[in-house]
């Protein structure tokens, strides 16, 4: 009540200020001195400059809250281009390696003078295989795929990647763009985009959007779902035709017959990535998506 009660005095009071400084300046400018006479010359130089007066007044508010957004930016690109690069020799790319994925006796962390993170990894994944990583939240599934991207510092050990990679974040990112060239990424249109549009479950999202798959997402254009984005996410990185695959979760805000769908039609060894290697991150513990797993690597 209170709130509303000064929203509606502070709106009434902005509004009225031309009308009451224009007021005082005429009546000051009358009774300073006897000589002063208010004519239609004098009257329209006030309301000429109060008008200017005005235009500076409405800008001010816009003008301070860019100013603090571009400090608080300006702070934040410092912040992140002065921290420490990573040592590059922290992941090989060593493509004679018989094995897509190799690490041996390797430590990870986050900071390089911090606490490890990931203790005496070992790892070895053939081609062509679909690996699951499972286990309670907090366990380390997402930072084990940090460090096969070589995003976190290896204290020791060693660790390889045989071919080009890509990567299924948790987070799905967007860019403001049209939904199209979120999947193709600057790589040029074939008819694989249908297929992929298809295994990912995104042509019913396609049919619903007043231009297709020329619609533009993001800030300046719709808003989509988290399960939409995963999937565009997702769609991305199948286009890209790389041969290793990192997903963290791309299921987790599906629904369940749309993770299955996506999980035959793309990870499963009847989908689009059945000849390619793929590890599967951040499934929980005894969660109905690990078992669904589970079945399918039995299967």
């Amino acid at each position: 009540m209170k709130e509303s009660l000064l929203d509606a005095l502070e709106s009434f009071a902005w509004q009225s200020s031309t009308f009451w400084m224009m007021f005082f300046i005429y009546f000051a400018y009358v009774l300073i001195d006897d000589s002063h006479y208010l004519d239609a010359n004098t009257a329209f130089q006030v309301l000429n400059f109060i008008g200017f007066m005005n235009v500076a007044l409405n800008l001010l508010p816009k003008i301070v809250k860019d100013t603090i957004k571009a400090v608080t930016s300006v702070k934040r690109i410092n912040k992140f281009v002065s921290r420490d690069d990573l040592d590059p020799s922290s992941l090989h790319r060593d493509s004679t390696e018989d094995l897509a994925v190799k690490i041996k006796e390797a430590d990870f962390s986050w900071e390089k003078a911090g606490p490890t993170t990931l203790k005496s990894i070992n790892m070895e994944v053939p081609q062509g295989k679909l690996v699951a990583v499972v286990g309670t939240v907090g366990c380390g599934k997402s930072s084990l795929l940090a460090a096969l991207l070589g995003e976190m510092h290896q204290l020791k050990g060693y660790s390889n990647l045989n071919s080009s990679v890509a990567y299924v974040p948790q987070q799905a990112w967007i860019q403001n763009s049209s939904l199209r060239d979120n999947i193709l990424f600057g790589s040029p249109l074939s008819a694989r985009y249908r297929h992929v549009i298809a295994a990912c479950a995104l042509q019913s999202d396609l049919d619903i959007m007043p231009a297709g798959d020329a619609t533009e997402i993001g800030e300046k254009g719709i808003n989509l779902s988290g399960g939409q984005k995963q999937r565009v996410s997702l769609a991305r990185a199948v286009y890209s035709q790389a041969d290793i695959y990192l997903l963290d979760d791309p299921l987790s805000a599906v629904d369940s017959h749309v993770g299955r769908h996506i999980f035959e039609q793309v990870i499963g060894k009847d989908g689009l990535l059945g000849h390619k290697v793929r590890g599967q991150g951040g499934w929980g513990r005894g969660g109905t998506k690990a078992k669904m797993v589970k079945a399918k690597l039995q299967h």
